[in-house]
């Protein structure tokens, strides 16, 4: 009884293979293939296949260009304030009279506190778009932390220093456009996502040849520990 359990399944492989080897077998498959509806059918599947892929990938590019959108708006917001201060704190310097400079004074203050939050809530936003590459976004998310400290330190000198002449306070604004450029170039460019972060890392390294940014902007962070 054991041996003719074990012998149907071997007797019903053999006239499988030889029904699935012989001629009648791939003349059925041919005609099938050939088959309007078969036809109909799969060029649907491949269709819906290929189409999901598609409008797969036409989302994650959109929603890729969407952050880099919010981010590059962040800077600008960032640079704003930058500016905004940079102003208040010139005008203080202009102040005519102890009044005057009381006041202006409060309005540099008060730009200075606001620049610092924009730091703060937008740091986010920019280091969002570099995410994937999750080892170039801690440099950058660190390099932001670093750009907060030195605009907090220099800002806080020329707010102390307001009347001997803010001398210092442009390098503020100069160190941000320095800063914040290769960030914008990585942004703006076509790479891949996960390319970015590499691509702001490289763009920083290269602007150590600028004159400019040896001569003025010697305290102003690096994206990258050198």
């Amino acid at each position: 009884m054991h041996s003719l359990f074990v012998a149907r399944p071997v007797l019903l492989s053999k006239l499988l293979l030889q029904y699935l080897s012989g001629p009648a077998f791939w003349k059925r498959v041919d005609l099938f293939s050939r088959h309007p509806a078969t036809l109909l059918v799969l060029g649907f599947i491949l269709t819906a296949i290929v189409g999901a892929t598609i409008q797969r990938r036409q989302q994650e590019v959109e929603k890729d260009r969407a952050l880099a959108n919010e981010a590059n708006a962040a800077i600008v917001r960032v640079s704003q304030s930058v500016t905004a201060f940079v102003i208040r704190v010139r005008l203080a310097e202009g102040a005519a009279g102890t009044d005057e400079l009381i006041s202006r004074r409060k309005a540099a203050d008060e730009a200075f506190i606001t620049l610092n939050a924009e730091l703060v809530l937008e740091s986010p936003v920019i280091v969002r778009p570099f995410a994937r590459d999750i080892f170039g976004a801690y440099f950058l998310k660190d390099a932001i932390y670093r750009l907060r400290q030195y605009v907090e330190r220099e800002g806080q000198f020329q707010l102390a220093h307001v009347k001997e002449g803010s001398k210092g306070v442009d390098s503020i604004s100069r160190c941000s456009e320095f800063f914040f450029k290769p960030f914008q170039y990585a942004l703006d460019s076509v790479l891949e996502p996960g390319a970015r972060a590499k691509f702001a890392l490289d763009a920083d390294r290269d602007s150590e040849a600028d004159p400019d940014r040896k001569r003025v902007l010697k305290d102003c962070p690096r994206l990258a520990p050198s």
